[in-house]
């Protein structure tokens, strides 16, 4: 995975704007490079804040209209609370500190994922809940 960093990703639809949503975790990348060799436990806490995702709203050509972004945080938290199917992880190349994305090779290598667990925080009860385990490979 060398030249880019794993973010969560989900889409579902939202019901305001007739649309699916795509958006990525991008508060807290994971940086592949850092999981050499055996499995890691790996864990995130998803917020419900608009500033701690991008969305990835749609592409201008494409003439369906079928993508979008939800409006504001209110919007946002709905669509997050009803993911439904859509999640997973995505790759996405390294950016410089001004926000623009280096022309470079694109990322390359393997990652195995044992087990990915979503799962709501109560009070009282471990943060992060049962672990997921990640392991890198060359």
């Amino acid at each position: 995975m060398r030249g880019g960093e794993l973010v969560f990703w989900f889409q579902a639809h939202d019901r305001y704007i007739f649309k699916a949503v795509n958006y990525a975790f991008t508060k807290h990348p994971i940086e592949p490079e850092a999981l050499q060799g055996e499995f890691h436990n790996v864990c995130m806490q998803l917020t419900d804040s608009l500033d701690d995702w991008t969305c990835m709203g749609t592409n201008k050509t494409d003439q369906r209209l079928i993508y979008g972004c939800s409006p504001n945080n209110t919007r946002f938290k709905a669509v997050l609370a009803n993911v439904v199917y859509n999640i997973g992880f995505i790759v996405r190349h390294n950016k410089h500190p001004d926000g623009s994305v280096p022309i470079t090779e694109s990322p390359s290598g393997s990652l195995l994922i044992s087990e990915i667990v979503v799962s709501p925080t109560f009070p009282g009860v471990e943060k992060c809940g049962p672990p997921q385990h990640l392991r890198a490979l060359q």
